[in-house]
């Protein structure tokens, strides 16, 4: 057993929305780590050549072997584990090249002083406008990602908030029932 998996509890725990890219990625920054060195520390040995020759992080997460494993050195708990791996849709962005959040959540976040975090309805392709706040969400390059996690700091969530406007889709909206 090497050292990481003697102190891996420590790692931060998921929240019971969150995606399982954005969890692996809050523990990859617990470790001083990019997700696709974490990747290759926890991946079996025979496995970590062909991480490095194919596909990304996001998709290497979905895999059942690394799922168990995972599950195994973070000690989650079974609601934790059905959480972030809940039954796939076929709509979910797992190409790992972006992920999509809405500025105002990830501000929310902050302001009750704990570290924004992905929620799985915004790795669905269909899911382009956040239902809280009512405004188009915002894509992030993972190649782009600052290593210190200053994406998610105020004046960068700040700065995206440009991206979006609360009443930016109001003038779409369809009235479904006839006028009388």
């Amino acid at each position: 057993m090497n050292a990481l998996a003697k102190v891996w509890p420590i790692c931060p725990r998921p929240q019971a929305d969150e995606s399982v890219l954005s969890w692996f990625e809050r523990v990859a920054h617990e470790y001083a780590m990019s997700p696709a060195l974490l990747l290759d520390v926890v991946k079996p040995a025979d496995a970590r050549r062909r991480t490095l020759r194919r596909g990304s992080v996001a998709e290497h997460l979905y895999e059942a072997s690394l799922a168990n494993r995972l599950t195994v050195l973070a000690q989650l708990t079974d609601s934790e584990r059905s959480g972030l791996w809940p039954a796939l849709t076929k709509w979910e962005l797992r190409t790992g090249t972006y992920c999509a959040y809405c500025p105002y959540c990830c501000k929310d976040d902050l302001s009750q002083h704990r570290t924004p975090y992905g929620r799985q309805s915004w790795q669905q392709s269909w899911y382009t406008i956040c239902q809280i706040h009512g405004i188009a969400l915002v894509s992030r390059s993972y190649a782009n990602m600052p290593a210190n996690r200053s994406f998610w700091s105020n004046i960068q969530l700040g700065r995206n908030e440009q991206y979006s406007h609360a009443d930016r889709y109001r003038s779409y909206r369809v009235i479904y029932e006839p006028a009388v």
